[in-house]
């Protein structure tokens, strides 16, 4: 997609809705001055929904790739790449929940939550902060401060919001918890080349 964009003179970029809160980027802001030793985040929500294509492994179910991209990304955004990933979980036909500890060369640890097992759970604890819903508030949805931001690049020619270098960067992380939980081992980024 990215070389099709680029290919084509198109603005292409994933919609991280949740990046787009005034009040995530103010809590990300205070972590990335000061730097946590760790960092807790959850995002989950009960499916038993047959059908669903959460559910169908064909169609890249799983909630490591439903939820746990936005912990990852999250957990990315606050404390740079990981030098590792470790991952463990319960697996039907697709992942249902995934626990997952991202190591950081700074020492930092992120320990991840992402499930279709759960009653909802959506949490941020890191340093001396902990929040509720950092991926989205139904009384305040960040879907309309997305589109604008990226409408207002598309029309002034200016770069994307979010980068898909990120994205990018993202999906490595997410292909090696994939192989962590595949493994039952850890998977290093560095040793492997994929930072």
């Amino acid at each position: 997609m990215a070389a099709a964009a680029k290919l084509g003179g198109k603005l292409l970029m994933e919609a991280f809705m949740y990046r787009f809160q005034p009040r995530l980027q103010e809590v990300v802001a205070r972590l990335r001055e000061n730097p946590p030793d760790t960092t807790w985040a959850s995002f989950g929500f009960p499916l038993d929904a047959p059908g669903n294509y959460r559910l169908d492994p064909a169609l890249g179910g799983g909630a490591l790739l439903d939820v746990g991209v936005y912990t990852i990304n999250l957990a990315r955004w606050i404390h740079g790449e990981p030098a590792w990933v470790e991952a463990h979980g319960r697996v039907d036909q697709v992942d249902m929940t995934v626990s997952m500890t991202l190591g950081f060369p700074s020492g930092a640890r992120a320990f991840l939550f992402a499930s279709f097992d759960p009653p909802e759970i959506q949490e941020l604890k890191s340093g001396d902060i902990s929040l509720q819903r950092p991926f989205g508030d139904p009384s305040n949805p960040p879907y309309r401060a997305m589109v604008e931001e990226f409408s207002a690049a598309a029309l002034g020619g200016l770069p994307a919001p979010l980068s898909l270098e990120d994205s990018i960067a993202n999906l490595r992380v997410v292909d090696a918890v994939r192989r962590s939980l595949d493994t039952g081992r850890r998977h290093d980024l560095v040793e492997a080349g994929e930072r």
